[in-house]
């Protein structure tokens, strides 16, 4: 419960932050050539969602050398995803290729989450739910600012996403780890960049 959450509140503002600003990224690190690249990253980001999600899960089925389950659970999720990608290519291009990672972890979270809730009888806690469903509401609202023409207006609604969504896990973080810790770990950081001195 608590590693699902720690990536949620981690992992949400940056998943947000890659699909609103997704063109300006691509724009910056490449060349306008790659814009269409930003079509498939939406999806890409949707997919890391679904596996920052599954993951502190599956890990339990290891924990605990269930390596059938572990083992057929991967084998279906891997299945699923090459027929979405082929499905996705065919009807949608290159495009589809990204729809189908997002639709493989759409899939394999409720597969991972059904499996070790049958055989070991987890579940998440309802604070973790809560912050799971949130942080995926807060992603696809920023996937559905993408679809909006326009950069200007696209970032304006993306940034009226991104802001909130990155307090609200500063301060989740702040509450589970302390101020302390949270400005040493930044300070590090700044001095990584050389922007202060240690």
């Amino acid at each position: 419960n608590e590693q699902a959450k720690m990536a949620i509140l981690l992992a949400v503002p940056g998943s947000v932050a890659a699909l609103v600003l997704s063109n300006v990224l691509i724009w910056t690190m490449y060349s306008a050539k790659f814009a269409g690249a930003s079509e498939i990253l939406r999806w890409q980001v949707l997919g890391l969602l679904g596996r920052i999600i599954s993951w502190p899960i599956a890990i339990i089925l290891q924990a605990r050398a269930d390596k059938m389950a572990f083992l057929w659970s991967e084998i279906a999720a891997a299945v699923v995803h090459v027929g979405l990608v082929l499905w996705g290519t065919r009807v949608y291009g290159v495009t589809g290729a990204g729809a189908g990672f997002a639709g493989l972890y759409l899939f394999y979270v409720v597969l991972i989450y059904w499996v070790v809730k049958k055989r070991h009888g987890y579940s998440w806690r309802k604070s973790t739910r809560n912050i799971v469903l949130l942080g995926t509401a807060a992603v696809l609202l920023a996937f559905a600012t993408t679809f909006v023409g326009g950069v200007v207006w696209r970032l304006a609604l993306g940034s009226i996403v991104l802001v909130p969504v990155s307090i609200v896990c500063l301060r989740g973080l702040i509450e589970r780890i302390g101020r302390e810790k949270i400005g040493a770990i930044l300070l590090q950081f700044r001095v990584r960049l050389g922007l202060a001195h240690a």
